[in-house]
C-alpha cells in the first residue's frame, strides 16, 4: 500500500484508517468503508483509492489548517463574543462544514439581539503551508423596531407589524 499527498499527516495513520492492509485479498466493500472511514476524519479534502498492478495506492489531499479567524464589519457585537460562539479555532482543521455551521451561529447571535436582516460571507485567504486564513465578513442589516401608535377608531393604542 503506498500513501499518497501527505503533508502534515503521516502515512501510517492513513494506513490506520483502512479495513484493507496490505497482503490482503482485493475486496471493494472493504475499499469502500475505508474511503469513507477516511472521509468521516475530517483531514482530508479529497480520497482516492486504487489499484496500480499489485498496489494499492491512497491519493489524499489533506484539509487545510486554521492559521487566523477574523470578524469584518461587526460593528453590534464584539470581536470576542463572536469568537467565543464559533467552534473553529485556529491551528484546527478547516472544513467547509464547519465554516457553514459558525456561519449560522453568527446569524444565530444577531437575531437574537433583533437582527434579522444580517449575512454573514466566509473568505478564505490561502497560506502557505497548507495553511488559510478565515474571515467572516458580516453586514449587519438594520434592527427591527415595533411601536405602538393610537389607533383611530377608538383611541386605543394598537401594535402595528413591526419595520425596520
Amino acid at each position: 500500500m503506498q500513501v499518497r499527498g501527505t503533508q502534515r499527516i503521516d502515512p501510517g495513520t492513513v494506513q490506520s484508517y483502512m479495513l484493507i492492509q496490505p497482503g490482503d485479498l482485493f475486496d471493494a466493500e472493504r475499499l469502500d468503508r475505508s474511503l469513507k472511514a477516511l472521509f468521516a476524519t475530517g483531514l482530508f479534502a479529497d480520497v482516492t483509492i486504487r489499484r496500480q498492478g499489485d498496489a494499492l495506492i491512497v491519493n489524499v489531499v489533506e484539509n487545510p489548517i486554521i492559521n487566523r479567524i477574523s470578524f469584518e464589519g461587526n460593528r453590534r457585537i464584539d470581536n470576542e463574543e463572536l469568537a467565543r460562539e464559533v467552534e473553529l479555532r485556529p491551528r484546527v482543521v478547516f472544513t467547509r462544514t464547519r465554516v457553514q455551521q459558525d456561519v449560522q451561529r453568527i446569524v444565530e447571535i444577531y437575531r437574537r439581539s433583533g437582527r434579522y436582516g444580517v449575512t454573514v460571507e466566509p473568505k478564505i485567504i490561502q497560506q502557505e503551508q497548507n495553511r488559510v486564513d478565515l474571515v467572516f465578513e458580516i453586514n449587519e442589516g438594520s434592527s427591527l423596531r415595533c411601536r405602538r401608535f393610537p389607533s383611530s377608531a377608538t383611541g386605543a393604542s394598537a401594535t402595528p407589524p413591526c419595520v425596520a
